[in-house]
């Protein structure tokens, strides 16, 4: 029960999260373009897609900012749960409001507006739910084959060398503290510890969803958090396919029918190569299925693939996230950056395009 509610609240909370943020982004968008939302015309898959990934980044946004706090003010573990607790639930309140008001306003404007438009209102509604099947189908497929080669390869295959993941989340667990103890001897640091390494918030992330509902650490390390890290990924392969097939070239014809067939083969090569890329150690592949909990995998596999897909879209605020994330997830320095460098070439790339098109 307790393995249950704590993946529920790793599917549903993002969900949340990312519906009051997407809707007001949407809403802006579109009222500062004077032109219809785009994610009207949009499956109901690919929008699900979109909260997901993009509450899963604000949820660790907020982790990162509540670890940082508790740091700087020197508070022990449990008053730092706290303190995320509260910022959680302030944050949820706020972005279901925000969600409840945009959409309470854009169906007032739906229905003042509608006048004779019933019959390509009934079109437009069949053909929305024939894509929905589409995309459901094929989404309720892959996480099945997924998951299924995720539980065959987790069985007893976790690689373990040079990661300290593991005993610093039993380290906060055991002592309350947060990096004052070392976690490979149990006493505390010395003058030679890295004060950037105080700041990782993954380790914290971890202890706390320990702690909140009272797993052990090898079970959400070595099961939960690689089968929740997937299913982000899958949601970002969508995202992306969508800002490379859709919203890329919807900016020049807004009437094209969505491109489901050209989103859905994209995302399928996407999890084909994810669980086929190689078993070589560093491999996409093998992070994800022998060492799902460490920071490599979540930069790679998360991190880069959100800011391309918010790259795309030109939603340049929304890349500061995974450019805030990377140094504070990042065990090494090897590495750090990729995500600030990658903006910055596709900002100065736009708006060379841009210039050049007027």
């Amino acid at each position: 029960m307790k393995t249950i509610l704590c993946i529920a609240f790793l599917l549903l909370c993002p969900i949340i999260l990312g519906l009051g943020t997407v809707t007001a982004y949407n809403k802006i968008s579109s009222v500062l373009s004077k032109r219809a939302s785009l994610p009207q015309k949009k499956p109901f898959i690919v929008r699900l897609c979109a909260y997901y990934s993009t509450g899963f980044m604000e949820l660790f946004l907020l982790a990162g900012v509540t670890n940082a706090l508790g740091v700087f003010l020197s508070l022990t573990f449990s008053e730092t749960v706290k303190v995320f607790a509260l910022l959680l639930i302030a944050v949820l309140t706020f972005a279901y409001l925000v969600f409840i008001l945009l959409k309470f306003a854009s169906l007032k404007n739906r229905t003042s507006a509608a006048g004779g438009a019933s019959k390509d209102a009934k079109d437009s509604k069949e053909d929305k739910t024939s894509s929905d099947r589409y995309f459901i189908l094929f989404l309720i497929i892959s996480l099945f084959f997924s998951a299924l080669a995720l539980f065959i390869t987790l069985r007893g295959k976790i690689y373990l060398s040079g990661d300290q993941t593991i005993e610093t989340v039993n380290s906060f667990l055991s002592s309350n503290e947060m990096y004052s103890v070392n976690p490979l001897t149990g006493l505390p640091y010395d003058g030679d510890h890295p004060s950037r390494l105080d700041y990782m918030f993954l380790p914290f992330f971890y202890a706390l969803l320990c702690r909140t509902f009272d797993l052990s650490v090898m079970k959400l390390l070595y099961h939960i958090i690689p089968a929740v890290y997937a299913v982000c990924a899958f949601s970002l392969f969508v995202t992306v396919g969508d800002a490379f097939f859709f919203e890329r070239a919807g900016e020049s014809d807004l009437s094209d029918v969505y491109p489901k067939t050209k989103v859905t083969l994209f995302y399928m090569i996407c999890v084909f190569l994810l669980f086929c890329c190689g078993s070589a150690a560093g491999s996409i592949s093998f992070n994800l299925f022998h060492s799902g909990f460490r920071s490599g995998t979540f930069l790679i596999l998360l991190l880069v693939n959100y800011c391309l897909a918010m790259c795309i879209k030109k939603r340049w605020a929304a890349c500061l996230i995974p450019i805030v994330l990377e140094p504070l997830a990042a065990s090494t320095k090897f590495g750090i950056g990729a995500c600030f460098v990658m903006t910055a070439s596709l900002f100065v790339i736009s708006k060379i395009r841009k210039k050049e098109e007027k």
